[in-house]
């Protein structure tokens, strides 16, 4: 039987944060699987490790009714992309108890041609040192594009340059500062999340 149709343990996780483990041959469950934007999965002989999979590298979603932490710092990254300019925006907000602590926004070249993810990427990284440059001891990372933990925690594999770079970059982080993912829905009304999605296109006017 070919690698490909052997009995599996599909862990997957879907964009709304809820998970499930299917047993069967990829053919049998594919379609459960692919298609579903934003999905996590990988395939386990037993079944025990499928759902220690789920349990250590869920990724949390946020949403409206989500409380933030009480003196933990939240850090709040996005990304643009201008036709105009060629250039993809970068912002970030970090917050505490619901005040802004410090935020920077800018733009950066798009050689990659990966238009706003660019600018999601160089955003969290720009946050990350700066938190480490304050001596903060830990910060959550609300996102809302998946790349963000999902190649952080090595969810994703990375292929292209920009993600590749990333993955370095935020794991070698990753020993300086302890970091949590949060996932968010784009434009879903968070306060926060838009505020730095307003801050991608603020170079536009500032020409940083």
């Amino acid at each position: 039987m070919p690698p490909t149709q052997m009995i599996k343990h599909y862990a997957v996780r879907y964009r709304n944060g809820d998970s499930k483990i299917f047993r069967g041959r990829w053919d049998e469950i594919a379609d459960q699987i692919i298609g579903h934007k934003g999905v996590l999965y990988k395939g386990f002989k037993y079944i025990d490790d499928a759902r220690e999979w789920i349990k250590i590298n869920a990724i949390p979603y946020r949403t409206k009714k989500t409380p933030h932490k009480r003196n933990h710092h939240y850090l709040y990254v996005d990304g643009s992309f201008s036709q105009k300019t060629g250039r993809s925006g970068w912002g970030y907000v970090v917050m505490k108890n619901e005040v802004a602590v410090f935020e920077d926004f800018g733009s950066c070249n798009n050689d990659s041609g990966s238009r706003n993810i660019v600018g999601e990427l160089h955003a969290t990284l720009e946050g990350v040192n700066r938190c480490i440059n304050k001596s903060i001891s830990e910060v959550t990372i609300v996102h809302d594009y998946a790349g963000i933990g999902a190649w952080a925690l090595d969810h994703w594999r990375a292929k292209k340059p920009v993600a590749i770079n990333y993955k370095r970059a935020i794991q070698c982080y990753m020993g300086q500062i302890k970091i949590n993912f949060e996932k968010v829905n784009g434009h879903c009304g968070i306060h926060w999340n838009e505020y730095a999605d307003e801050l991608t296109r603020m170079y536009m006017s500032t020409g940083r």
